[in-house]
């Protein structure tokens, strides 16, 4: 009787602490997921706000372009404006999509992985396209800003053109350096760090 009631108090231990352990892996899956998600929810955002700011401006340096096209140089840099915004905009389009793909709750952590792994691929092609085109960029939105504003042509004050241009080179390019460095890269690094220490613990 009593090495009965000791088997049925066993198995029921046995049974609570089995329980107990799914529950806790069930937390941690979840905590590590929702940190995970918390990460790239600052990627999400700047997207985008980029995606909406991309759009904006294209069309802005378009209607610029074709008022102001029958100077050869506004269509130029016009022109050239116009391409590397809509460039931006495909670029977010993708990104944004990307993002809001992923189902953090109802995906297999490998399957996570993959996906972090293929924004930030897409999100290198980005940085790249936007470091390498940005000199270029600024040289052709500075001008057709200034015939915009005040309506004067910069390029013909080439020293006034250069000084400027200078200056908003080395502003731009650590500032973008730092947001990619701090608010996607260093956010990609957490939330893939969060999902590979539950594989581990999977695999435990």
């Amino acid at each position: 009787m009593e090495l009965e009631e000791l088997k049925r108090s066993w198995e029921l231990y046995d049974k609570k602490l089995t329980e107990s352990l799914k529950l806790n892996e069930e937390l941690l899956r979840r905590s590590n997921l929702d940190r995970s998600r918390r990460e790239m929810n600052t990627p999400l955002a700047l997207v985008t706000f980029d995606t909406i700011c991309a759009l904006i401006f294209a069309v802005f340096f378009l209607a610029a372009t074709l008022r102001y096209g029958n100077e050869w140089r506004y269509l130029l840099t016009g022109g050239f404006s116009t391409l590397f915004m809509l460039t931006l905009l495909f670029l977010d389009i993708k990104m944004l999509g990307m993002l809001r793909r992923i189902d953090y709750y109802n995906t297999s952590v490998l399957s996570l992985q993959k996906q972090l792994s293929s924004f930030q691929k897409m999100f290198n092609n980005y940085k790249r396209t936007g470091l390498y085109l940005l000199p270029l960029a600024i040289i052709s939105i500075f001008p057709i800003i200034v015939k915009i504003l005040n309506g004067h042509d910069a390029m013909d004050y080439p020293g006034s053109l250069i000084f400027n241009y200078l200056i908003i080179l080395g502003i731009s390019y650590p500032l973008l350096i730092w947001i990619f460095r701090h608010f996607f890269e260093k956010k990609i690094k957490a939330a893939k760090q969060f999902l590979s220490e539950l594989k581990e613990f999977e695999k435990e």
